[in-house]
């Protein structure tokens, strides 16, 4: 299966089931990368309410890099 075939299977999807491949993509990537899954367990971790951000912030973040 080509990779033009599994994006149309995709779209095929629910928003749903695209939310759930997503999410698992994500996993798959994270596994990969393991500075930055040691970087992210180092930001959830953080106690210190000055270095957090808000949901808002994080969303614009996401938008901003794609």
């Amino acid at each position: 299966m080509s990779v033009t075939e599994i994006k149309d299977e995709i779209r095929s999807l629910s928003t749903e089931e695209q939310d759930h491949l997503s999410a698992f993509l994500v996993a798959l990537r994270h596994e990969r990368d393991l500075e930055l899954r040691s970087e992210l367990q180092r930001q959830v971790l953080n106690e210190d309410p000055e270095e957090w951000i808000t949901l808002a912030e994080v969303k614009r973040r996401l938008q901003d890099v794609e």
